[in-house]
Protein backbone atom coordinates (compact mmCIF):
# COMPACT_ATOMS: atom_id res chain seq x y z
CA UNK A 1 0.00 0.00 0.00
CA UNK A 2 1.30 3.34 -0.82
CA UNK A 3 2.04 5.53 2.04
CA UNK A 4 -0.01 8.24 2.42
CA UNK A 5 1.20 11.19 0.23
CA UNK A 6 0.68 14.58 1.76
CA UNK A 7 -2.57 15.99 0.46
CA UNK A 8 -2.40 19.70 3.10
CA UNK A 9 -5.96 21.38 2.21
CA UNK A 10 -8.62 18.08 2.34
CA UNK A 11 -11.36 19.91 4.45
CA UNK A 12 -14.58 18.96 5.22
CA UNK A 13 -17.44 20.93 5.92
CA UNK A 14 -20.05 18.31 7.77
CA UNK A 15 -23.83 18.76 6.19
CA UNK A 16 -27.03 17.81 6.45
CA UNK A 17 -29.75 18.18 3.47
CA UNK A 18 -33.19 17.83 3.66
CA UNK A 19 -34.52 15.68 0.55
CA UNK A 20 -37.81 17.09 -0.54
CA UNK A 21 -38.00 16.59 -4.67
CA UNK A 22 -38.01 13.19 -6.25
CA UNK A 23 -37.09 14.18 -9.82
CA UNK A 24 -36.92 11.44 -12.80
CA UNK A 25 -32.61 10.22 -13.74
CA UNK A 26 -32.11 11.21 -16.68
CA UNK A 27 -28.31 11.10 -19.16
CA UNK A 28 -27.22 12.70 -22.00
CA UNK A 29 -23.90 12.82 -23.20
CA UNK A 30 -21.67 16.24 -23.47
CA UNK A 31 -19.78 16.77 -26.33
CA UNK A 32 -16.54 18.02 -26.79
CA UNK A 33 -15.84 18.29 -22.99
CA UNK A 34 -12.30 18.45 -21.10
CA UNK A 35 -12.32 16.09 -18.17
CA UNK A 36 -11.12 18.39 -15.35
CA UNK A 37 -7.59 18.13 -14.60
CA UNK A 38 -8.17 18.97 -10.58
CA UNK A 39 -8.09 15.31 -9.41
CA UNK A 40 -5.98 14.19 -6.60
CA UNK A 41 -5.64 10.45 -5.56
CA UNK A 42 -4.59 8.83 -2.20
CA UNK A 43 -4.17 5.21 -2.27
CA UNK A 44 -5.37 3.15 0.38
CA UNK A 45 -6.35 -0.58 0.94
CA UNK A 46 -9.74 -0.88 0.20
CA UNK A 47 -8.83 1.39 -3.15
CA UNK A 48 -8.58 5.34 -4.24
CA UNK A 49 -9.49 8.11 -2.13
CA UNK A 50 -10.32 10.86 -4.76
CA UNK A 51 -10.48 15.03 -3.63
CA UNK A 52 -11.82 16.81 -6.22
CA UNK A 53 -12.60 21.01 -5.91
CA UNK A 54 -15.96 21.37 -7.78
CA UNK A 55 -16.78 24.62 -6.37
CA UNK A 56 -13.54 26.29 -6.88
CA UNK A 57 -15.40 28.95 -8.79
CA UNK A 58 -17.92 29.71 -5.90
CA UNK A 59 -15.28 30.32 -3.30
CA UNK A 60 -13.77 33.23 -2.20
CA UNK A 61 -10.08 34.14 -2.93
CA UNK A 62 -7.62 37.06 -3.47
CA UNK A 63 -4.62 37.01 -6.43
CA UNK A 64 -2.27 39.12 -7.21
CA UNK A 65 -1.52 39.86 -11.36
CA UNK A 66 1.10 41.96 -10.77
CA UNK A 67 4.56 42.57 -10.28
CA UNK A 68 4.96 39.03 -11.68
CA UNK A 69 6.04 36.59 -9.20
CA UNK A 70 10.17 36.08 -8.89
CA UNK A 71 10.37 39.46 -11.43
CA UNK A 72 12.91 42.67 -11.00
CA UNK A 73 11.88 46.40 -10.49
CA UNK A 74 13.46 49.26 -11.49
CA UNK A 75 12.02 52.11 -9.94
CA UNK A 76 9.91 52.73 -6.94
CA UNK A 77 6.69 53.72 -6.30
CA UNK A 78 4.95 50.82 -8.31
CA UNK A 79 1.80 49.82 -8.75
CA UNK A 80 0.26 46.22 -7.76
CA UNK A 81 -2.91 45.46 -8.89
CA UNK A 82 -4.84 41.65 -8.55
CA UNK A 83 -8.22 40.13 -8.83
CA UNK A 84 -10.90 38.83 -6.04
CA UNK A 85 -13.99 37.14 -5.14
CA UNK A 86 -16.49 37.16 -1.98
CA UNK A 87 -14.04 39.70 0.10
CA UNK A 88 -16.15 40.84 2.70
CA UNK A 89 -16.60 44.84 1.74
CA UNK A 90 -14.23 44.48 -1.18
CA UNK A 91 -11.26 45.69 1.63
CA UNK A 92 -7.81 44.30 0.57
CA UNK A 93 -4.69 44.71 3.32
CA UNK A 94 -1.06 45.03 1.41
CA UNK A 95 1.81 45.03 3.15
CA UNK A 96 5.57 44.46 2.02
CA UNK A 97 8.49 43.04 4.23
CA UNK A 98 11.66 42.34 3.08
CA UNK A 99 13.04 39.00 2.34
CA UNK A 100 14.97 39.04 6.11
CA UNK A 101 18.70 36.59 5.05
CA UNK A 102 22.20 36.39 6.91
CA UNK A 103 20.83 37.66 9.66
CA UNK A 104 18.76 40.75 8.55
CA UNK A 105 15.55 41.61 10.30
CA UNK A 106 12.01 40.66 9.30
CA UNK A 107 10.14 44.20 9.12
CA UNK A 108 7.45 45.57 7.12
CA UNK A 109 7.85 48.16 4.56
CA UNK A 110 4.84 49.06 3.77
CA UNK A 111 0.84 48.66 4.66
CA UNK A 112 -2.17 49.99 2.35
CA UNK A 113 -5.31 49.25 1.85
CA UNK A 114 -7.22 48.64 -1.60
CA UNK A 115 -10.73 48.29 -2.77
CA UNK A 116 -12.54 45.84 -4.93
CA UNK A 117 -13.63 47.65 -8.07
CA UNK A 118 -15.54 46.27 -11.42
CA UNK A 119 -17.23 43.64 -9.38
CA UNK A 120 -18.94 41.30 -12.02
CA UNK A 121 -22.23 39.19 -11.23
CA UNK A 122 -20.36 36.10 -10.16
CA UNK A 123 -18.68 38.10 -7.05
CA UNK A 124 -15.25 38.86 -8.81
CA UNK A 125 -13.36 42.06 -9.37
CA UNK A 126 -10.44 43.57 -9.62
CA UNK A 127 -7.99 45.68 -7.07
CA UNK A 128 -4.44 47.93 -7.57
CA UNK A 129 -2.51 49.90 -5.18
CA UNK A 130 0.17 52.11 -5.33
CA UNK A 131 3.24 51.14 -3.43
CA UNK A 132 5.71 53.60 -2.30
CA UNK A 133 9.05 51.73 -0.27
CA UNK A 134 11.62 53.67 1.18
CA UNK A 135 14.78 53.76 -0.14
CA UNK A 136 16.57 49.97 -0.53
CA UNK A 137 19.89 48.69 -1.86
CA UNK A 138 20.04 47.22 -5.29
CA UNK A 139 18.97 44.14 -5.78
CA UNK A 140 16.65 43.57 -2.52
CA UNK A 141 14.49 41.08 -2.85
CA UNK A 142 10.83 42.00 -0.91
CA UNK A 143 7.97 39.79 -0.58
CA UNK A 144 4.34 41.55 -1.58
CA UNK A 145 0.98 40.36 0.71
CA UNK A 146 -2.64 40.79 -0.34
CA UNK A 147 -4.93 39.27 1.82
CA UNK A 148 -8.76 40.24 3.33
CA UNK A 149 -10.50 38.40 6.28
CA UNK A 150 -12.12 35.57 5.43
CA UNK A 151 -15.59 34.06 7.24
CA UNK A 152 -13.86 30.56 7.49
CA UNK A 153 -10.65 29.25 8.12
CA UNK A 154 -9.68 28.75 4.79
CA UNK A 155 -6.16 30.37 4.92
CA UNK A 156 -5.30 29.41 0.90
CA UNK A 157 -7.79 31.78 -0.33
CA UNK A 158 -7.44 34.68 1.54
CA UNK A 159 -3.62 35.33 1.49
CA UNK A 160 -1.60 35.71 -1.66
CA UNK A 161 1.62 36.94 -2.87
CA UNK A 162 4.87 37.33 -4.44
CA UNK A 163 8.87 37.77 -4.30
CA UNK A 164 10.06 40.75 -6.43
CA UNK A 165 13.61 42.18 -6.78
CA UNK A 166 13.63 46.10 -6.05
CA UNK A 167 15.95 48.32 -7.95
CA UNK A 168 16.98 45.36 -10.11
CA UNK A 169 16.09 44.29 -13.60
CA UNK A 170 17.19 41.20 -13.00
CA UNK A 171 14.41 38.78 -11.23
CA UNK A 172 15.11 36.22 -8.50
CA UNK A 173 16.22 33.06 -9.28
CA UNK A 174 13.32 30.30 -9.35
CA UNK A 175 12.35 27.14 -10.71
CA UNK A 176 9.01 26.37 -9.82
CA UNK A 177 6.63 22.80 -11.09
CA UNK A 178 3.22 24.69 -12.14
CA UNK A 179 1.37 20.87 -13.32
CA UNK A 180 1.35 18.64 -12.52
CA UNK A 181 -0.58 19.71 -9.42
CA UNK A 182 0.44 17.94 -6.05
CA UNK A 183 -1.07 14.22 -6.02
CA UNK A 184 -2.94 15.18 -9.40
CA UNK A 185 -3.80 12.10 -11.44
CA UNK A 186 -2.11 12.19 -15.23
CA UNK A 187 -1.55 10.00 -18.00
CA UNK A 188 2.09 9.09 -18.57
CA UNK A 189 2.33 8.60 -22.16
CA UNK A 190 3.70 11.40 -22.09
CA UNK A 191 3.86 13.34 -18.56
CA UNK A 192 3.65 16.30 -19.62
CA UNK A 193 5.46 18.59 -17.02
CA UNK A 194 5.07 22.94 -17.32
CA UNK A 195 7.03 25.14 -14.70
CA UNK A 196 8.48 28.87 -14.66
CA UNK A 197 12.24 29.58 -14.11
CA UNK A 198 14.91 32.14 -13.72
CA UNK A 199 18.44 30.92 -13.40
CA UNK A 200 21.37 32.39 -13.25
CA UNK A 201 22.82 30.34 -16.75
CA UNK A 202 22.12 28.73 -19.76
CA UNK A 203 18.38 28.62 -18.69
CA UNK A 204 18.80 24.71 -18.35
CA UNK A 205 16.29 22.56 -15.80
CA UNK A 206 17.08 19.15 -14.79
CA UNK A 207 13.90 16.90 -14.54
CA UNK A 208 14.08 13.86 -12.47
CA UNK A 209 10.85 11.32 -12.25
CA UNK A 210 11.41 8.58 -9.35
CA UNK A 211 8.68 6.34 -7.96
CA UNK A 212 7.78 7.52 -5.05
CA UNK A 213 7.66 4.28 -3.18
CA UNK A 214 11.01 2.78 -4.39
CA UNK A 215 12.82 6.33 -5.22
CA UNK A 216 14.26 4.39 -8.35
CA UNK A 217 15.18 6.90 -11.21
CA UNK A 218 12.41 6.26 -13.42
CA UNK A 219 13.41 8.86 -16.16
CA UNK A 220 15.76 11.82 -16.61
CA UNK A 221 15.64 14.61 -19.02
CA UNK A 222 16.80 18.19 -19.45
CA UNK A 223 14.30 20.94 -20.97
CA UNK A 224 15.10 24.88 -21.52
CA UNK A 225 13.71 27.91 -19.73
CA UNK A 226 11.88 30.16 -22.90
CA UNK A 227 13.29 33.59 -22.52
CA UNK A 228 15.14 36.34 -24.25
CA UNK A 229 18.17 36.86 -22.26
CA UNK A 230 20.24 34.31 -20.15
CA UNK A 231 18.95 34.27 -16.70
CA UNK A 232 15.40 35.41 -17.50
CA UNK A 233 12.21 34.63 -16.22
CA UNK A 234 10.48 32.10 -18.64
CA UNK A 235 8.24 28.59 -19.20
CA UNK A 236 9.36 25.69 -19.23
CA UNK A 237 7.96 22.16 -20.49
CA UNK A 238 9.24 18.85 -20.60
CA UNK A 239 7.26 15.41 -22.14
CA UNK A 240 8.41 12.59 -20.47
CA UNK A 241 7.42 8.95 -21.49
CA UNK A 242 6.56 6.88 -18.67
CA UNK A 243 6.91 3.23 -18.67
CA UNK A 244 5.52 2.16 -14.94
CA UNK A 245 2.29 0.83 -13.92
CA UNK A 246 -0.97 2.51 -13.61
CA UNK A 247 -1.70 3.98 -10.25
CA UNK A 248 2.07 4.46 -9.69
CA UNK A 249 3.09 7.35 -7.27
CA UNK A 250 6.30 9.22 -8.94
CA UNK A 251 8.00 12.04 -7.61
CA UNK A 252 9.03 15.18 -10.11
CA UNK A 253 12.14 17.01 -9.46
CA UNK A 254 12.99 20.20 -11.44
CA UNK A 255 16.04 21.42 -10.70
CA UNK A 256 19.24 23.93 -11.36
CA UNK A 257 22.41 22.63 -10.50
CA UNK A 258 25.00 25.03 -11.00
CA UNK A 259 28.76 24.80 -11.76
CA UNK A 260 30.81 23.20 -8.33
CA UNK A 261 32.67 26.43 -6.89
CA UNK A 262 30.28 29.16 -8.50
CA UNK A 263 28.90 30.36 -5.72
CA UNK A 264 25.63 30.02 -7.37
CA UNK A 265 22.72 28.16 -5.37
CA UNK A 266 21.15 25.03 -6.49
CA UNK A 267 17.53 25.41 -7.25
CA UNK A 268 14.77 23.13 -7.28
CA UNK A 269 10.89 22.13 -7.16
CA UNK A 270 8.90 18.96 -6.56
CA UNK A 271 5.87 17.33 -6.17
CA UNK A 272 4.49 13.99 -6.39
CA UNK A 273 1.44 12.66 -9.15
CA UNK A 274 -0.14 9.70 -9.93
CA UNK A 275 0.25 7.87 -13.24
CA UNK A 276 -2.78 6.53 -14.55
CA UNK A 277 -4.75 6.24 -11.46
CA UNK A 278 -8.00 4.95 -12.68
CA UNK A 279 -6.33 2.10 -14.82
CA UNK A 280 -5.06 0.38 -11.84
CA UNK A 281 -7.30 -1.98 -10.69
CA UNK A 282 -9.61 -0.85 -7.57
CA UNK A 283 -12.63 -2.45 -5.95
CA UNK A 284 -13.99 0.89 -4.51
CA UNK A 285 -13.38 4.92 -5.41
CA UNK A 286 -14.79 7.43 -2.76
CA UNK A 287 -15.13 10.62 -3.79
CA UNK A 288 -15.35 13.65 -1.74
CA UNK A 289 -14.87 17.64 -2.01
CA UNK A 290 -11.43 19.16 -1.47
CA UNK A 291 -13.33 20.96 1.64
CA UNK A 292 -14.70 18.38 2.67
CA UNK A 293 -13.33 18.27 7.10
CA UNK A 294 -14.53 15.24 7.71
CA UNK A 295 -11.34 13.49 6.10
CA UNK A 296 -8.12 14.13 8.14
CA UNK A 297 -4.89 14.69 7.01
CA UNK A 298 -3.34 11.91 8.98
CA UNK A 299 -6.17 9.68 8.94
CA UNK A 300 -7.82 10.23 5.45
CA UNK A 301 -7.77 5.70 4.57
CA UNK A 302 -8.95 4.98 7.92
CA UNK A 303 -11.95 6.89 7.78
CA UNK A 304 -12.68 6.08 4.14
CA UNK A 305 -12.77 2.17 5.24
CA UNK A 306 -15.27 3.20 8.21
CA UNK A 307 -17.27 5.44 5.34
CA UNK A 308 -17.50 2.19 2.97
CA UNK A 309 -19.47 0.32 5.59
CA UNK A 310 -22.25 2.23 4.60
CA UNK A 311 -23.56 2.47 8.20
CA UNK A 312 -24.71 5.77 8.19
CA UNK A 313 -25.47 6.50 4.72
CA UNK A 314 -28.78 8.80 3.62
CA UNK A 315 -28.96 8.16 -0.14
CA UNK A 316 -29.52 11.89 -2.17
CA UNK A 317 -32.24 11.81 -4.59
CA UNK A 318 -30.53 12.34 -8.32
CA UNK A 319 -32.23 15.14 -10.89
CA UNK A 320 -29.61 14.53 -13.82
CA UNK A 321 -26.75 12.08 -14.75
CA UNK A 322 -24.67 13.46 -17.31
CA UNK A 323 -21.79 11.47 -19.00
CA UNK A 324 -18.84 13.68 -19.91
CA UNK A 325 -16.43 12.26 -22.45
CA UNK A 326 -12.77 13.40 -22.52
CA UNK A 327 -11.64 12.79 -26.85
CA UNK A 328 -7.95 12.83 -26.17
CA UNK A 329 -8.99 9.90 -23.75
CA UNK A 330 -12.28 8.00 -24.29
CA UNK A 331 -11.41 5.63 -22.04
CA UNK A 332 -11.95 8.04 -19.19
CA UNK A 333 -15.27 9.66 -18.47
CA UNK A 334 -17.12 11.89 -15.52
CA UNK A 335 -19.99 11.43 -14.52
CA UNK A 336 -21.27 15.15 -14.07
CA UNK A 337 -24.32 14.35 -11.24
CA UNK A 338 -26.95 17.09 -9.82
CA UNK A 339 -28.47 15.84 -6.58
CA UNK A 340 -31.29 17.39 -4.83
CA UNK A 341 -30.47 18.86 -1.63
CA UNK A 342 -31.59 22.09 0.87
CA UNK A 343 -29.67 25.32 0.36
CA UNK A 344 -29.63 25.86 4.18
CA UNK A 345 -26.86 22.59 4.47
CA UNK A 346 -23.20 23.69 4.35
CA UNK A 347 -22.25 20.02 4.11
CA UNK A 348 -21.11 18.77 0.87
CA UNK A 349 -22.10 14.96 -0.80
CA UNK A 350 -19.58 12.15 -0.98
CA UNK A 351 -20.07 9.19 -3.88
CA UNK A 352 -18.93 6.08 -3.20
CA UNK A 353 -18.17 4.15 -6.47
CA UNK A 354 -17.83 -0.19 -6.37
CA UNK A 355 -16.53 -1.68 -8.97
CA UNK A 356 -18.11 -4.29 -10.50
CA UNK A 357 -18.23 -7.31 -12.96
CA UNK A 358 -19.48 -5.59 -15.41
CA UNK A 359 -19.90 -2.10 -14.80
CA UNK A 360 -19.79 0.54 -11.64
CA UNK A 361 -22.61 0.72 -8.77
CA UNK A 362 -22.04 5.02 -7.90
CA UNK A 363 -23.74 6.07 -4.61
CA UNK A 364 -23.94 9.72 -4.04
CA UNK A 365 -25.20 9.89 -0.06
CA UNK A 366 -24.24 12.26 3.05
CA UNK A 367 -23.42 11.08 6.35
CA UNK A 368 -26.92 11.23 8.59
CA UNK A 369 -25.48 10.93 11.72
CA UNK A 370 -24.38 15.34 11.06
CA UNK A 371 -26.72 16.87 12.66
CA UNK A 372 -27.37 20.09 11.03
CA UNK A 373 -30.24 22.67 10.40
CA UNK A 374 -31.64 23.07 6.64
CA UNK A 375 -33.06 25.14 5.41
CA UNK A 376 -36.12 23.86 3.14
CA UNK A 377 -35.76 25.64 0.06
CA UNK A 378 -34.37 22.92 -2.37
CA UNK A 379 -31.59 23.00 -4.97
CA UNK A 380 -29.18 20.66 -7.35
CA UNK A 381 -26.10 19.83 -5.69
CA UNK A 382 -23.33 19.37 -8.08
CA UNK A 383 -21.23 16.00 -7.76
CA UNK A 384 -18.35 14.92 -10.19
CA UNK A 385 -17.75 11.04 -10.32
CA UNK A 386 -14.39 10.04 -11.91
CA UNK A 387 -14.44 6.74 -14.19
CA UNK A 388 -11.89 4.34 -16.70
CA UNK A 389 -14.31 2.26 -18.71
CA UNK A 390 -11.46 1.13 -20.67
CA UNK A 391 -12.68 -0.56 -24.31
CA UNK A 392 -15.98 -1.38 -22.47
CA UNK A 393 -17.92 1.21 -23.65
CA UNK A 394 -21.35 -0.20 -22.93
CA UNK A 395 -19.90 -0.68 -19.29
CA UNK A 396 -23.16 -1.17 -16.90
CA UNK A 397 -23.44 2.54 -15.32
CA UNK A 398 -25.81 2.43 -11.99
CA UNK A 399 -26.66 5.40 -9.69
CA UNK A 400 -28.08 5.46 -6.28
CA UNK A 401 -30.02 1.78 -7.97
CA UNK A 402 -31.07 3.14 -11.30
CA UNK A 403 -29.47 2.30 -14.00
CA UNK A 404 -28.03 4.87 -16.82
CA UNK A 405 -28.83 3.73 -20.53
Amino acid sequence: MVVHAIITRILLIVFSAMLILVADLTTSLADSTALEPQWQYESCSWGWLVIHDSHASEKPFISITSPEDHSGILTAPFIVTGKGRGIPDGKIEVTVYNNAKNGQVYKALFAGMAQLTSVDQNGEGEWLLDVNLPDLPPATSVRVYAQFEAASSDVYTNLAFVDVNMNSAQGLPMVRIDRPNINEGVAGDPLIIEGTGSVASENKISITVRDWVTYHVLSEAFTTIQSDEVGGTGRFVAEIPMDVQPGTLVEIRASFEPLVDSGITPLYDQVTAVINPLEAHYDNLLVVQYDDRFFLSDGNCPHGEEELKGLNTELLTIDTVKIIRDETSPSEVVLSITAIGSSGCAALPRAHVARQQHGFAVTVYRDKTIAEKCVDAPILVPVSVPLYIGDGARAEIIVNGQRIE
